[in-house]
């Protein structure tokens, strides 16, 4: 019961009474309490006059949304007057000033951030060059030109640094002294961290120097180097130290990846090479591939048996771990979304893809094969960055680009688990037939010496005259959770049996002119991401012959 006190609780078989308010422990995000749902989790949110509580089944605190952290989440108001769940588990959040939101499970499995001018407690910058984490927990985002932000994932807030830092940032790493190296316009910038969790400048190294890139591998800051050596910087003695390459055709190395053989993988133009950081031995790494594009590398993942690599133009390359032979190639021919891949992360049994444009994919392990792709439109439109992505401690997967970052939790979105997802079926839902269209002109039940004598979707089959040689057709998913997320495809069998997926301009319209007198079956499925395609939703179309005429067998 929700009172300007607080809100009561009371078990119904002891008739025991537990009171919380903002004074409380727990405590809630306020103490006059306007309304109360239970989601399809059976969790409890409470809406108060000042932010929103959501308590587990045991009355233990889940999280708090208020003036400290709700404009992270888009909230323009704390103060909250209705709470409403419909069918689709969807839940809407009333304000007294702010309007109204919505929150669904499956929307905001995917959380997205991006800095607000108006709130200091916001991200400081969108363009974001790098995301590395510390012992701690904590989440260090690197932004272009607004400094850096520490991200609390526990409390979902900001606190914000150098912010007149004077040059671009392109790069973030962390040493094991916990100190962060940063990677400028204007050289390499070590910084301490303090017990006041303030920023200490340490060093200044290669100053006036445009550097892109620092990796830190077994004791050494690597560097992007444009010209043929290997660089880099000692961690303890700050020296900077660079070893010349024998091929002089090398115009510039990238170390990328360092694996459990201490191997590094460098990136250069004339393919990858190896150098062994005991030894200090180089060796070229030969594929057996007719492509040039398979020589930018944007990153290497090491499994048990094989190496993954991904490209800037060629999708995927898995090869075996012990003779490195040409494994698998996984492109836009066979499932990818976009053949130039930004980064690649492993969690579980799966490789999560990221691109500029194209959103990100998910990739089994085991079968080789691309399970699903969570749209752009999931990700705000968000141009992903190269190289620009991280795996938490608390198996939490970021990805930052040009407009903020993305959080969400595979484990949840993962096509294997999301079955278990309350609010996430097998399938999605079988789309609407909502017009039929003659000539472009609309036909319905009313329509002057109709062709059909009920509502189009009901229908199973129509018989059309044999003019209607111009043929049109609307659908759409009823209450989808995100309209503009979702896909469609169609096709006409009897024309050909090819699926066409509709475009971003006309997402629900399928037209087919010139059509022939006979025998047709229109087909069309729908897609909401991290679902398979729907069940057909199908129309048996009849054109009559002109008389005196018969269908050619």
């Amino acid at each position: 019961m929700g009172t300007e006190n607080g809100v009561y609780i009371v078990d119904s078989n002891t008739a025991q009474l537990n009171i919380l308010n903002n004074t409380s422990s727990p405590s809630i995000a306020g103490k006059e309490v306007r309304s109360i749902i239970q989601d399809g989790e059976g969790k409890i949110w409470l809406g108060t006059t000042t932010g929103i509580s959501i308590l587990n089944a045991d009355e233990t605190l889940q999280f708090t949304y208020n003036d400290e952290n709700s404009i992270n989440f888009g909230l323009n108001s704390s103060h909250f007057y209705k709470l409403f769940i419909d069918s689709n588990k969807t839940i809407w959040l009333g304000t007294y000033s702010g309007g109204v939101y919505k929150h669904s499970l499956q929307e905001n499995q995917i959380k997205l951030f991006e800095s607000s001018p108006q709130n200091p407690n916001s991200l400081s910058g969108n363009l974001i060059w790098g995301i590395k984490e510390d012992p701690k927990g904590n989440i260090w985002i690197a932004t272009q030109t607004a400094g850096l932000s520490l991200f609390d994932p526990k409390s979902i807030t900001f606190k914000n640094y150098l912010k007149d830092f004077n040059h671009h940032i392109w790069s973030i790493t962390i040493d094991d002294n916990n100190r962060l190296w940063i990677a400028s316009s204007g050289g390499v910038f070590v910084y301490e961290q303090t017990r006041e969790a303030n920023l200490t400048l340490v060093k200044t190294l290669l100053t006036g120097q445009n550097i892109l890139q620092v990796n830190y591998y077994a004791g050494k800051i690597w560097l992007q180097s444009n010209n043929n050596t290997i660089a880099w910087i000692d961690a303890t003695s700050f020296s900077t130290h660079s070893e010349p390459l024998a091929n002089q055709s090398i115009k510039w190395v990238r170390p990328i990846f360092l694996d459990s053989t201490n191997n590094l993988w460098l990136d250069t133009n004339v393919g990858i090479l190896h150098y062994h950081v005991d030894s200090q031995k180089v060796s070229r790494l030969v594929l057996d591939f007719n492509d040039d594009n398979t020589r930018y590398f944007s990153k290497v993942i090491e499994t048990e048996t094989a190496f993954w690599l991904s490209s800037f133009g060629y999708g995927l390359i898995k090869i075996d771990k012990t003779n490195y032979e040409l494994l698998e190639e996984i492109n836009t021919g066979n499932g990818l979304s976009s053949n130039q891949v930004m980064n690649v992360i492993i969690q579980g049994r799966s490789l999560w893809v990221s691109y500029s444009n194209s959103g990100i994919d998910e990739v089994s392990l085991d079968s080789n094969q691309v399970l699903q792709n969570i749209a752009p439109e999931m990700l705000g439109f968000n141009e992903l960055n190269e190289s620009v992505g991280l795996l938490t401690h608390s198996q939490q997967l970021l990805f930052g680009g040009t407009n903020g970052f993305a959080m969400f939790e595979p484990e949840q979105l993962s096509v294997t688990s999301q079955i278990n997802i309350q609010g996430i079926t097998g399938k999605s839902k079988v789309p609407t037939i909502t017009q039929l269209r003659v000539f472009n002109l609309p036909v319905d039940v009313r329509s002057a010496n109709s062709p059909i004598n009920a509502i189009i979707n009901s229908l199973d089959e129509i018989n059309l005259p044999y003019e209607s040689n111009m043929l049109s057709f609307k659908f759409a998913q009823v209450n989808p959770v995100n309209p503009k997320a979702i896909k469609y495809r169609y096709k006409l069998k009897g024309l050909s049996d090819k699926w066409i997926e509709t475009v971003s301009e006309s997402p629900r319209y399928a037209h087919f002119s010139n059509l022939d007198f006979g025998t047709y079956q229109f087909i069309v499925q729908s897609k909401a991401p991290l679902t398979p395609w729907s069940n057909d939703k199908v129309l048996n179309i009849n054109i009559a012959p002109l008389f005196g005429c018969k269908p050619t067998l």
